[in-house]
């Protein structure tokens, strides 16, 4: 693994600091709402645009690409990455700052296709697992880290405006400095969505809520936490330990679903998640089951949630065939894409509903109807055999259909190197046995 770090350190380095300032700048624009009174909805749509600018700049980067290649597109919207979030800085208004937030979306969906597709030229079927693990751990690190510099200044402030461009800024010197030839930019769509649906219903519905639950918690918490009267301090924390729980939790819950039918596992998930949200929000609530708590709950759910996703996409590969998997996954992509838009906006309303626990309440409703829809379906079709499945892969959070399609190629690869193991063990057994 060393080894391909040392070949790939400039574009996991940019990757890094690219990542620190949209964890930052995510975190800092929903405390920064609420400090400046703007409604629980208005500040949910805020926080949603970022996602549909993201959906666009997902598929519209790759034709960009196309004409002026990675180096200009990189250069140009990690430009823009960086002049939206000082605009937003310097003009606060919600108006302003959703029009800025769908821009925001746009230039980092199409800087991480960019470096995404540089990562991907690197990888070989020796390596390809390893560059996967490592852009998971980056990712993971630096969303986190980027919740800590949330104390670096007020969030009443400039300042934090301007170390999150700053950041942002710094990101280009490693990448643009990359001797890494820039790669070619394939962007497969052979498979409709409504084969997909009618090949795995489950799949699709779970990618969708998975969306819906990541979108939630990635760009709404930080305004449920100052709400119920969180210090940025401790914003930034609950902030970390989602990531945290998002990062680490799909990879053994994915292991473990490899050895059953994948939906006892997300029904498992999605019934316990639902029953310790609306536990904690509905029957005790923060005045009796106390503010760590009910924030302990809201991170343990957490972990379920983010770990929807992997299983979602590693249930419908096993019901598709190996040469549709890749096209499926930018399908797959955006349906994901659209729960995230959903999510933000959906806590906002339960929260105008329902107070302070409204989020919560809407955790616990997505997760209650993803279990009901997965007991459905199991009445109505058996899971694939478990030798004719896929291996499941780990794909990173806020990846691009670039980082999810060489996740699915290396499952086919582990999944191919298993058969063939599991053929040469046959044989040598017809062998003995004669």
């Amino acid at each position: 693994m060393l080894l391909v770090i040392g070949r790939s350190w400039a574009l996991f380095l940019g990757l890094f600091l690219l990542l620190v300032g949209n964890g930052l700048q995510g975190t800092l624009l929903g405390v920064r709402s609420q400090i400046e009174g703007f409604s629980t909805i208005l500040s949910g749509v805020i926080m949603a645009a970022y996602f549909a600018g993201f959906l666009f700049g997902v598929f519209w980067a790759s034709r960009f690409i196309r004409r002026v290649g990675h180096i200009r597109v990189f250069a140009a919207m990690a430009s823009l990455a960086s002049a939206t979030i000082l605009v937003m800085g310097l003009w606060v208004s919600p108006w302003g700052w959703l029009f800025m937030r769908l821009l925001t979306g746009v230039a980092f969906a199409s800087v991480y296709v960019v470096v995404e597709s540089w990562i991907n030229e690197e990888a070989t079927n020796e390596t390809r697992g390893q560059l996967l693990a490592v852009y998971t751990i980056v990712s993971v690190v630096g969303l986190l880290s980027g919740q800590f510099l949330l104390n670096v200044a007020g969030p009443d402030t400039l300042e934090l405006f301007l170390v999150t461009s700053l950041v942002v800024s710094l990101s280009l010197i490693p990448l643009l400095l990359t001797v890494a030839p820039a790669p070619a930019f394939d962007h497969p769509s052979e498979i409709k969505l409504r084969d997909l649906f009618h090949a795995s219903p489950v799949g699709v519905v779970g990618t969708f809520m998975s969306g819906l639950l990541i979108g939630s918690y990635l760009s709404y918490s930080a305004v449920f936490a100052t709400d119920i009267g969180l210090t940025p301090a401790e914003v930034s924390i609950l902030m970390a330990l989602i990531c945290a729980a998002g990062g680490i939790s799909p990879w053994p819950l994915g292991r473990l679903s490899d050895r059953m039918d994948r939906r006892i596992m997300i029904s498992a998930m999605m019934g316990s998640s639902f029953a310790i949200t609306i536990i904690a929000g509905g029957l005790y609530d923060v005045e009796v089951l106390g503010l760590n708590g009910l924030l302990g709950v809201y991170v343990l759910a957490a972990a379920t949630a983010f770990s929807l996703y992997g299983l979602s996409v590693a249930y419908t590969n096993d019901n598709l065939e190996a040469e549709q998997m890749v096209a499926a996954s930018a399908i797959l992509l955006l349906i994901n894409a659209c729960g995230a838009i959903i999510g933000p906006i959906g806590a906002s309303l339960f929260q105008e509903m329902f107070g302070v626990s409204g989020p919560i309440f809407f955790i616990a409703a997505s997760c209650l109807a993803m279990f009901v829809f997965t007991l459905f379906r199991m009445l109505q079709r058996a899971a694939p055999q478990i030798d004719d499945r896929t291996v499941y892969a780990q794909s990173p959070i806020r990846a691009t259909v670039v980082m999810t399609s060489m996740a699915q190629q290396l499952s086919q690869d582990v999944t191919a190197e298993q058969a063939e193991e599991d053929e040469e063990s046959e044989r040598q057994a017809r062998e003995e046995t004669v």
